[in-house]
């Protein structure tokens, strides 16, 4: 991938894929980013809201809204329509950062996995061909 100096988006967003396959994936979103035409975004007006939070939250209800006809879609206004459940800001926070814990334990393991696996192939291959291995 490569990186480009500007950005439309600077803070804390929430952001979601409007049509596709993936639609009605949501996203919690912070710094400096840009969005394409398939991707809706919400920010904060109120200071009652702990953003992490709301995206794991919504991440399970705007799925619920997607329409199924022909491509998938979640459209900015249905989005809007979403009822939430807003418990206490404490409570969102702890919330947020439990599964965002739980997200980055599942992000090291899948790297090890994908480590592993590699060593793996490359055992496999020394072995199957008949290389011998020197112990570095």
């Amino acid at each position: 991938m490569g990186f480009i100096d500007t950005f439309d988006f600077e803070g804390e967003y929430i952001t979601w894929t409007t049509d596709g396959a993936k639609a009605g994936e949501v996203f919690y979103r912070t710094g400096k980013f840009n969005c394409t035409n398939v991707c809706g975004t919400a920010k904060c007006k109120q200071g009652n809201i702990n953003l992490s939070f709301m995206a794991y939250y919504l991440n399970i209800e705007a799925k619920k809204h997607v329409v199924h006809v022909g491509n998938d879609k979640l459209m900015n206004n249905i989005f809007g329509e979403i009822d939430i459940v807003i418990p206490k800001l404490s409570e969102q926070k702890k919330i947020g950062e439990t599964l965002s814990s739980f997200d980055e334990m599942i992000q090291q393991s899948n790297i090890r996995i994908y480590n592993l696996q590699r060593l793996k192939s490359g055992l496999m291959q020394d072995l199957l061909s008949g290389k011998k291995r020197v112990k570095v």
